[in-house]
């Protein structure tokens, strides 16, 4: 008995994002002036972790998913910076944080 028969299959389906990828972004979106937006991003827990980083940075983050508009203010909240598990964010955020003239800590976990 053949349960199985030959068929064609059809039909598109969007690749979510690269958090890597998306993490740079956001990093950029942080150091250029003005606006950017950023189309078809999926969050994860890293990417929601370099939002918040910026966030805490002073940059105004809307976030009407699958867009990011992003808009760069350099007025510091917070001093200490937490990057949850996202060892890229880590990486990524020091020497950019290294630009300016202010005491920061980052931290993570796990």
């Amino acid at each position: 008995m053949n349960f199985i028969s030959p068929s064609t299959i059809e039909g598109a389906l969007p690749a979510p994002s690269s958090k890597s990828s998306l993490q740079r972004l956001i990093a950029a979106s942080f150091l250029a002036d003005g606006k950017s937006e950023l189309t078809d991003v999926s969050l994860c827990r890293d990417s929601m972790a370099a939002l918040q980083i910026i966030r805490d940075l002073g940059a105004e983050v809307i976030s009407d998913p699958p867009i990011l508009r992003i808009t760069s203010h350099r007025h510091f909240r917070l001093s200490q910076l937490d990057c949850g598990e996202s060892g890229l964010c880590l990486r990524m955020f020091a020497p950019i944080l290294s630009l300016f003239d202010h005491p920061f800590t980052l931290t993570g976990e796990g």
